[in-house]
């Protein structure tokens, strides 16, 4: 039981981080053909805002990973 709400914590973590690598490369791809600065400032926010959300996923994953790993074997 602990296992399987445990795996879905970590898939969920997994796909919030990804979603946040895809938030900085449009961020960054629109950065570069955006023509004023409030354009600019604006997509360096989401940039700024999808970096901390990839961080803080990847810090989750490691916490949930660490989690599953003292599971006892048999409740894996």
């Amino acid at each position: 039981m602990d296992h399987n709400r445990l795996t879905r914590q970590f898939l969920g973590s997994l796909i919030v981080a990804v979603l946040g690598c895809l938030g900085a490369l449009a961020s960054l791809v629109f950065n570069y053909t955006a023509t004023t600065d409030g354009l600019r400032i604006t997509l360096d926010i989401t940039l700024a805002v999808s970096l901390a959300v990839i961080v803080a996923a990847a810090a989750f994953c490691i916490v949930v990973a660490a989690r599953i790993r003292k599971l006892p074997r048999q409740r894996r």
